[in-house]
Order: C-alpha cells, then structure tokens, then sequence
C-alpha cells in the first residue's frame, strides 16, 4: 500500500501470524507516527529487535510509518494437541476453500440464529416477529463484524469456490424458514403480496446496509449509534411498509 493513500482513506486491516499456529486480524485508523519521537521509544525498541539492521538500513531518514488504532480484532490460535506439536494447519484440517468457507459461514454467520428463531417466533404476527428477528441477527453477528463482512462480500461474488455452499446448504435455510414465515403471513393477509425473494431483500437490505457503513458513521462522523435500536427500527418499518391496502370504501 501506499503511504500517501493513507491520507485519503485511513480505514485499513493488517494480519499478523505466526507460523500456522496462530493469526491476529486487526482493523482499525491508521495514524501517521513518528518512530523516533520519545513516546515511541517502546515501539523502536521492538523494531530494532525484529529488524537489527534497522539503523544500518535507513540511518536517520526514516520512512514513514503508521500505527494502526483497532476498532475491532479478531484471533485464532491452534493449541497444542500433545507433546508432538501443534494441530494441523488450516489446509490439512478443511480440504480446500469451500470446505472453510462453509465452516466459517456455519461458525459465524447468523443463519442457525435465524432458522432458530424462526422456530420460535413463528406463531407471532409480523409487528412482534420480525423486529425480534432483527435483533437476533444483529446480536449473532455484532462481536464478530471483521469476519461478517468479507463473508458477506464473498457470497455476493457467487464465485466457484463458495457457490456450492451458497445455493446448496445455506439459501435454502434462509430461504424455508424466513421466506416460508412471510409467505404464510401474505396468505393470511397480514403482509401485502409480494415475491418472498423480493421481501426477504427488502427486509435484510437496510441490515446490511448497517452493518456495512456502522464503522463510517461511527469512526468518521463520530455519531454514535444503538445498533439493537436501529435494526429493531429497519424491521417495524418494514412491517409498516408492508402492511396491506385498506380496502376501497364501499367494496
């Protein structure tokens, strides 16, 4: 990356690892520093350590650098499984990438939270199910947004490695229980008609929306948000915006 792009968009996510044992992910806003200045004394001092030549490389003219402020990390580490050494890597344990993302999809995505619920809320009305639905989702995926959002953008993609376990495994579970709850709901005439592909969009559209622009608005407009209020709110306007036309006076 270039240093100067920096400047224009900070937002950034760096991956630290170790071996195959263990990773940090980590987003957040970089900040321009300066590595010699006193109150980076300890962060020289580590730089120094990794990197002996350090000196001999850049003298005083030293590049410019950035630390990163997390707004959010994540961490995976494979503990040891005996006296013989870690656990296999990643590529032993899942053979191949749609094998691990269906693994991450199952761990972190809300669709198990979803069906769950759709269990149970489904004898209540629109107005009391679907907000709670909301809810449940945003708090099934809240503690773990850095994981959420590429995966959101890889099943968008529909590429090879995902589209098996997309069309095959995990649409259809969305597809049954939500689509199934709100076409029942349009026969019994408490949500006007409409293709369930189309209102399951229009339902999870503005919670992804969320979802995704949650770190501009908090991080670069500085506004803070109840995220559990917000998407309660999405879902009882969609109810509202749902609900069906009165009939006509006299018919």
């Amino acid at each position: 990356m270039r240093f100067r792009h920096l400047v224009f968009r900070a937002q950034v996510s760096a991956c630290h690892t170790i071996g195959e044992t263990f990773a940090a992910i980590i987003h957040g806003r970089a900040f321009e520093i300066d590595v010699r200045a006193p109150e980076q004394a300890g962060f020289l001092a580590y730089v120094h350590e990794v990197y002996p030549d350090w000196d001999e490389w850049y003298g005083d003219d030293t590049p410019p650098q950035s630390r990163i402020q997390p707004t959010e990390m994540s961490a995976y580490a494979f503990a040891p499984s005996g006296p013989g050494g870690p656990r296999p890597p990643l590529n032993r344990v899942y053979p191949g990438k749609p094998a691990l993302f269906a693994e991450l999809v199952r761990a972190f995505s809300p669709i198990e939270a979803l069906v769950a619920n759709m269990d149970r809320l489904a004898d209540q009305p629109p107005e009391k199910a679907l907000p709670e639905l909301a809810v449940s989702v945003w708090r099934t995926v809240s503690s773990h947004l850095g994981i959420v959002r590429p995966l959101l953008f890889e099943v968008a993609s529909l590429g090879p490695d995902v589209r098996e376990g997309v069309l095959g495994e995990f649409f259809p579970k969305v597809f049954v229980a939500l689509g199934g709850y709100l076409l029942g709901q349009m026969a019994a005439g408490r949500l006007r008609p409409m293709h369930p592909i189309l209102a399951i969009q229009s339902f999870a559209g503005p919670l992804i929306l969320h979802l995704l622009l949650r770190p501009m608005v908090t991080e670069g407009l500085g506004l803070e948000l109840d995220s559990e209020a917000a998407v309660r709110e999405f879902a009882t306007n969609w109810v509202r915006g749902m609900q069906p036309d009165p009939p006509h006076a006299g018919m």
